[in-house]
């Protein structure tokens, strides 16, 4: 199933001392949701309940889940693909600068950390919102650190997440 490989559902939690987890994800042929259990050790998806279903058996899904599973499916960009329990988890989009120095030594340095539900869990979201590059060069220059090319600027959602990478210009 593309919705579950992609990881495009909501991680519902799982019941203790069980290593099954619970993912709620949106189907658009059907326009309905649906709960997937998967073995947390190995990601095999062990079955699939109606939402309705797994309400009765397990525990109740909310509302904001519901439109969060549905938002999963319809805004599917490269920083949505990241894994949804990491952007659940994650507090924060790590902004960090990353130069080479004359020895070639690279120096990664936290230039600031946005909170993740300003921007929709959404790295798109953040470089659509503000210049990143700007910022990343300003504070290279406050701190009387030279960049060239090669260097760059990365953001991830969390501390673990896929990095997005843009390389910073000469001026």
């Amino acid at each position: 199933m593309l919705i579950l490989d992609k990881k495009l559902y909501v991680e519902l939690g799982s019941k203790p001392g069980i290593n099954k987890s619970h993912g709620l994800f949106y189907s658009p042929p059907d326009d309905d949701f649906y709960v997937a259990i998967i073995d947390s050790l190995n990601g095999d998806i062990l079955t699939v309940l109606p939402s309705a279903y797994h309400n009765r058996l397990a525990w109740h899904i909310t509302k904001d889940n519901l439109v969060l599973a549905k938002s999963l499916w319809n805004n599917k960009s490269l920083s949505d693909l990241i894994c949804i329990e990491e952007k659940q988890s994650a507090k924060s989009i790590h902004f960090r600068v990353h130069v080479y120095t004359k020895e070639d030594k690279i120096i990664t340095k936290t230039v600031k950390k946005f909170a993740t539900k300003t921007y929709g869990h959404s790295i798109d979201s953040l470089i659509s919102r503000l210049d990143v590059v700007s910022i990343a060069k300003e504070y290279l220059k406050l701190r009387e650190i030279s960049y060239n090319c090669k260097d760059y600027l990365s953001l991830r959602v969390g501390s673990s997440g896929d990095p997005y990478i843009i390389y910073l210009e000469d001026d």
